[in-house]
């Protein structure tokens, strides 16, 4: 239940969970300008994002949507997920995942494979 070391997840990104349950977790993640976050999908997990600060624009799927602080996201497991960060500040985030998010979960995509 106790919070973890941060793990880089990009050069410009990196996230650190805050509280795992194993039913349920909930990391921080910070998104530095100009990162590009390669679609992802998590098999195991549902996620919700939500944005503390910055502007983040998300892909989900085939979808793509400015996120600014306040908003939330859902992401069901399965759908790829990704982002860019073309604002100037960095984006400050909260996912929650249940179950727990897992790192050995998470599979990259390559473009051929994005939806």
């Amino acid at each position: 239940m106790t919070a973890g070391e941060p793990i880089q997840l990009s050069t410009h990104m990196w996230m650190r969970t805050l509280v795992d349950l194993g039913t349920l977790s909930l990391d921080y993640l910070e998104i530095q300008p100009g990162s590009i976050r390669t679609p992802v999908v998590h098999d195991n997990c549902d996620e919700l994002s939500y944005i503390l600060s910055g502007e983040l624009e998300f892909h989900l799927g085939d979808q793509k949507r400015v996120m600014r602080a306040g908003e939330a996201i859902g992401v069901p497991r399965g759908v790829p997920h990704g982002s860019v960060n073309h604002g100037p500040e960095v984006v400050r985030m909260l996912a929650a995942n249940s179950p727990a998010f897992r790192l050995e979960d998470e599979v990259e995509l390559q473009p051929e494979e994005e939806a």
